[in-house]
């Protein structure tokens, strides 16, 4: 009996010990990491870059968060937008602010909003296979802009594990699950608005993150770490 107690315990801690492990891998939760992403138009053409500063990285219990600081730049290196995102991870589960999916330009647009929301995650789970269905998210944010009411609905639906492929860059090269999604969007001022949808596609590395981002408009690609 107190062999197979031990070896329980044993086994418990290997778990919990893993759990910890999966969640510092990724590179939105290890404290002061730089990750460069490059935009490019819809012609491949470089017109600016991303930078995620990490911070703040905490672990209570199972779940690892982290504080996620952007800045977003033209093609002139002229900042556009900041922001700060939460992220978490529970077990190797990925889970990012929905906020991180607007577009540059949907950012841009609310870079001088005072917004009023709570966190809402997009999930990431572990053990995802080609030809999975992931969860949907949603998001109302609520916005001051010149002292003028804006409000800002967003739905990605129709989340699906396409394939899996490599994805390569000056900053390394990754086994991807492909992801594709459709996100609709529908800025409001003064009550009028127009609802904007693309179709999306990601590459998500496990044990890493997203490391490439595709649409109709245009790309994103990680290309440095530091």
């Amino acid at each position: 009996m107190k062999q197979l107690l031990l070896t329980v315990l044993f086994s418990v801690t290997l778990f919990f010990s893993a759990l910890t492990q999966n969640c510092a891998d990724f590179y939105f939760f290890q404290n002061n990491k730089t990750v460069n992403l490059t935009l490019y138009n819809s012609k491949g053409e470089e017109n600016g870059k991303k930078i995620y500063v990490v911070s703040n990285v905490q672990t209570q219990g199972a779940t690892t968060s982290s504080t996620v600081n952007s800045e977003l730049y033209n093609g002139k290196g002229k900042l556009q937008a900041k922001g700060v995102n939460t992220m978490q991870c529970t077990g190797g589960v990925m889970l990012m602010d929905i906020r991180m999916t607007l577009s540059d330009q949907q950012q841009k647009q609310l870079a001088n909003a005072t917004a009023k929301t709570d966190n809402v995650f997009i999930e990431y789970p572990a053990g995802m296979k080609e030809g999975d269905n992931l969860k949907d998210a949603s998001l109302h944010m609520d916005l001051t802009v010149n002292n003028s009411p804006e409000t800002v609905d967003m739905n990605i639906t129709n989340r699906k594990v396409a394939a899996k492929e490599k994805i390569t860059s000056t900053a390394g090269s990754w086994d991807c699950f492909k992801i594709t999604y459709t996100s609709k969007v529908m800025i409001k001022v003064m009550g009028i608005g127009v609802p904007v949808s693309i179709d999306v596609t990601e590459w998500f590395c496990p044990q890493f993150g997203v490391i490439k981002t595709e649409t109709k408009y245009g790309s994103t690609l990680v290309t440095s770490i530091n």
